[in-house]
């Protein structure tokens, strides 16, 4: 796969986490609680797909999510 797909394929993954992590915020705690539970397990998966993904996840969630 050309590095260019890769990236766009990286960026959209990343444009579409963040957009989920921005209205999760807006939820109330055990909403979010719920919500941020299956993005982590994308977050997971998402080391299988390759493209630099699941990296991008991992930033995503220690950015937005704090413990």
């Amino acid at each position: 796969m050309s590095g260019i797909r890769t990236t766009a394929i990286s960026m959209h993954w990343s444009i579409c986490s963040q957009q989920a992590l921005k209205v999760i915020a807006q939820l109330s705690a055990r909403d979010a609680n719920t919500l941020i539970a299956r993005l982590d397990k994308v977050r997971v998966i998402s080391h299988n797909f390759g493209y630099g993904v699941g990296d991008d996840m991992d930033s995503l969630l220690t950015r937005f999510v704090k413990d």
